[in-house]
C-alpha cells in the first residue's frame, strides 16, 4: 500500500484524467455522493446535470475534529502510516449497512436520465458505492449506470468501478482529507 497526496493543483489533473477516462460512458446525468465525490464531480463533464446524495459509512462520521486537529500536525510519514493501518483495520471489518439520502429533485433527475455516471473520490469496501447504486436501481425507469472514482482502495470492493485512475490499493490524500496539510507538497 502507498499514499498518494493530491495538491489543490494535482487533485485538479486527475479529475481531468478521470473525466477523460470516462468520456466514453457520455452519461446525461452525474451523481455525485457527497462530499468527495462533489468535488471530484465538480470538475468533471461540466456541461452535464448534476445531482448530489449522501452515503457515509457510519464509522467515518465518527471520526473527531480531534483527530483532524491533530493529524495535521503530525509528520506525513506518521500519517500516510495511521493511514495504511486505517485501511488494513476497514479491510478486516464486516461491512456496515450504509444510509443514503437525497431529495425529490435527485430522484425527478435520474427518472429522466438514460445513463448515470455515480462519481467519488474512492471506493473503498464498496459498501457505501453499493447503497447508492441500489438507491439509483429503486427509481423508475431504465437506465445505464456506471462508476468512476479516483482510487479503488481494496482488492475486492463489492462494487466494479468501471473508471478508475488507482486500482492498486493506493491511498490517496485529497485537499479536503483530515490529515492534510498544506505543507504536504512540500514533503513529498
Amino acid at each position: 500500500m502507498r499514499v498518494l497526496t493530491l495538491t489543490p493543483q494535482l487533485f485538479a489533473e486527475h479529475c481531468a484524467r478521470l473525466e477523460a477516462l470516462a468520456a466514453d460512458f457520455r452519461p446525461d446525468l452525474i451523481v455525485t455522493v457527497a462530499r468527495g465525490g462533489d468535488y471530484v464531480g465538480e470538475l468533471m463533464f461540466a456541461d452535464i446535470p448534476h445531482v448530489s446524495v449522501r452515503s457515509q459509512r457510519p464509522s467515518t462520521a465518527r471520526k473527531g475534529r480531534w483527530l483532524k486537529a491533530l493529524a495535521r500536525r503530525m509528520p506525513l510519514w506518521a500519517r500516510n502510516m495511521m493511514r495504511i493501518a486505517e485501511a488494513r483495520m476497514l479491510a478486516r471489518r464486516r461491512t456496515e449497512p450504509v444510509p443514503v439520502t437525497h431529495d425529490d429533485d435527485v430522484r425527478e433527475a435520474i427518472s429522466r436520465a438514460g445513463s448515470v455516471l455515480v462519481v467519488d473520490d474512492a471506493v473503498d469496501s464498496g459498501a457505501s458505492m453499493r447503497a447508492v447504486l441500489d438507491a439509483i436501481d429503486t427509481v423508475p425507469g431504465s437506465r445505464m449506470t456506471a462508476v468512476a472514482v479516483i482510487t479503488v482502495t481494496q482488492r475486492q470492493p463489492c462494487v466494479d468501478a468501471r473508471y478508475a485512475l488507482y486500482r492498486d490499493g493506493t491511498l490517496v490524500r485529497f485537499p479536503w482529507s483530515e490529515d492534510y496539510s498544506d505543507n504536504d507538497n512540500k514533503e513529498s
